[in-house]
């Protein structure tokens, strides 16, 4: 690794537009192993800041804010960079399973581009300044936060069928499968609220704390929480009421739920940029764990870890439980993971690398990828240079079979006959003609 020291503005998407000067490292271009982890480095287009993931073809778009361009990743590779148009400024993104479209808003344009595959199929014009979008599964519509109108835009397909007046300053939403709610943030100032949305009506608007960021359903109990930077609890929230606070500290950002212990892990900053994730069991934190955090953090299933990680030190956090079990180096800047259920990838958006950072337990493959190529779960076969013997060896390192040539084996008895009876014919065949 090269020393690299840098300025940098941090995301205002994660940090409210704070600036601050960081010192980081630049990770290796070649893949590189550590703690049980292999770290591959994709080349993308500036300023990568939100990524999801589409089922219906396995990729993984990457918007890339400063660019313009939605990096499409299949694997390791990248198989198309798609334009959404000059100076579009591209935020965040949603995938719509209902019609398998990709939905990208454009920050500074106040449009929506409507992707399928690797085609741009339609723009539509929303709010001003749009934001965050989520999809709501129980009618198919798109929700759009637009920052700076006191409405959202809910498309469905690629028209917009409603708008609906929720103040100024949204900037993150939730949909809430145990009442069909869509839950979005009202972050305009004194509001301080969380408005709650059924189809295109408002039921309720819910007090929270201060300069609340970001929501975070949890299923086994039906409580959405919400993340306040300015105070030192989080909001609980039950249908449309505040149930109860979780003391975190000042600094509460992002938050992830955890369905194999049902923990809620949220990424905490404090003061002079220290920064932990919290552990929280219902209403109760029941850990406090000292890491680098910026990245909202995120849950494998294929494993049970919660990835987090962030700048200065430029790593990725694995916690599995109340214990970190891996810092994993990636690129500078880490502000969004992704999960990739089709080859259990975890993506990394590395702001200022350039870079999207892929990280694949070593279990997972059997070699380092190649450029352009994905390790994938293959068993190895040896094969000894001895002729006298060829054994067939599973990935666990056990024979699976073992076929021996050595004297007195079934295959050289087998032979040893046919050549006989072979013999014997032709003699047979030679004396009948000689009598002939």
């Amino acid at each position: 690794m090269n020393d690299y020291t840098y300025t940098r503005s941090v995301n205002p998407m994660i940090s409210n537009g704070n600036k601050s000067e960081q010192t980081g490292m630049v990770p290796n271009n070649d893949p590189s192993s550590t703690s049980g982890f292999t770290v591959y480095n994709i080349s993308v287009d500036g300023g990568q800041d939100y990524a999801i993931y589409d089922p219906s073809n396995g990729y993984v778009y990457v918007v890339n804010y400063n660019s313009s361009i939605l990096s499409v990743i299949s694997g390791t590779k990248v198989v198309a960079n798609i334009s959404l148009g000059y100076f579009t400024t591209p935020l965040y993104a949603v995938y719509d399973p209902s019609n398998g479209y990709v939905y990208v808003t454009n920050f500074a344009i106040d449009t929506v581009s409507v992707i399928s595959g690797t085609s741009v199929v339609a723009n539509v014009s929303v709010g001003v300044a749009p934001e965050f979008l989520v999809y709501d599964p129980s009618n198919g519509y798109v929700y759009v936060s637009n920052l700076d109108s006191n409405n959202m835009s809910v498309i469905s397909g690629t028209t917009v069928i409603g708008n609906v007046p929720v103040g100024v300053g949204q900037t993150y939403s939730l949909y809430d499968p145990s009442n069909g709610y869509i839950y979005a943030i009202n972050g305009s100032p004194h509001s301080n609220s969380v408005i709650v949305i059924s189809g295109t009506k408002v039921v309720a608007s819910v007090p929270v704390g201060s300069d609340p960021t970001c929501l975070v359903n949890d299923p086994s109990n039906g409580y959405v929480y919400v993340t306040n930077l300015h105070s030192n609890y989080m909001s609980i929230i039950s249908g449309t009421k505040v149930v109860g606070n979780v003391s975190v500290g000042v600094g509460a950002r992002e938050a992830a739920y955890d369905p194999s212990n049902g923990y809620v892990y949220v990424d905490v900053l404090y003061a002079l940029g220290n920064t932990s994730v919290s552990v929280i069991s219902a209403n109760n934190v029941v850990g406090n764990l000292k890491v680098c955090s910026g990245t909202p953090p995120i849950y494998d299933p294929s494993n049970g870890y919660v990835y987090v990680g962030g700048a200065p030190s430029d790593t990725v956090s694995v916690i599995s439980g109340n214990n970190v079990v891996a810092n994993v180096p990636v690129g500078l800047d880490p502000v969004y993971a992704l999960y990739d259920p089709s080859n259990g990838y975890v993506y990394v958006m590395n702001y200022y690398s350039n870079n999207v950072s892929v990280i694949m337990p070593k279990s997972s493959s059997t070699s380092s990828p190649t450029s352009g190529t994905p390790p994938t779960n293959t068993s190895s076969t040896t094969s000894s240079t001895n002729s006298s013997s060829s054994t067939s060896t599973s990935s666990s390192g056990i024979p699976s079979s073992t076929s021996s040539k050595s004297n007195g084996s079934p295959f050289n008895l087998t032979f040893l006959i046919l050549i006989v009876t072979v013999v014997v014919i032709i003699a047979l065949a030679f004396v009948f003609i000689k009598k002939r």
